[in-house]
């Protein structure tokens, strides 16, 4: 581990470097790892990405794993690779420009919190007249609407079944949920 005064680095079993903040700031919150990629071939890029979030799955639920360096195409590839595996995980891109990829590792707690409030909102809809107009869309990915390659899959949303939703389309309703100590937290998660 290297140890630049405000950083402290370590290296994944699949080989990645992760930046952990130190100091006085990790005592006062939980330190978040950013693993960068930048400096891997594209192509072996996506697969470390994915093997990370692989091994990280099985242990670590209720948490973020967070990626820079991260390009459109790693990002495409890497989103074909989880479709093809049925990865866990949520995925919010924030485009090429900044290169940011956060993996949200649900938990189970987690799972039925959104899953009860969606429900719940869904019900008070067709309570006020909405019965069979309103779906859930589930934990699909939405892409940015000014083709940066920013990506969000949201915990889950709700549409109206009598407007045309094409693939792709934003939800009316999008749920989010975590798990925290603190509303700056979910805040900036939501963000």
């Amino acid at each position: 581990m290297a140890d630049s005064g405000d950083e402290v680095q370590r290296r994944s079993q699949e080989g990645l470097v992760a930046t952990v903040p130190a100091g006085p700031l990790s005592a006062i919150q939980k330190a978040q790892e950013v693993y960068d990629v930048a400096q891997l071939p594209e192509r072996d890029a996506s697969e470390k990405i994915f093997q990370h979030v692989q091994s990280y799955a099985d242990d670590n639920g209720g948490e973020y794993i967070a990626f820079s360096g991260v390009s459109k195409r790693v990002f495409e590839n890497f989103c074909i690779r989880r479709e093809l595996e049925r990865s866990n995980g949520r995925v919010t891109y924030f485009g090429a420009d900044s290169g940011i990829l956060l993996v949200k590792m649900p938990a189970r707690a987690h799972e039925v919190a959104q899953a009860t409030a969606i429900d719940d909102l869904r019900d008070q809809a067709v309570a006020m007249g909405l019965k069979r107009k309103i779906y859930r869309v589930g934990v699909s990915q939405y892409d940015s609407i000014d083709n940066n390659g920013a990506a969000k899959q949201p915990d889950d949303g709700l549409a109206p079944s009598d407007y045309r939703f094409a693939d792709g389309d934003f939800p009316t309703f999008v749920m989010e949920a975590a798990n925290t100590r603190s509303l700056q937290c979910i805040r900036a998660a939501k963000d």
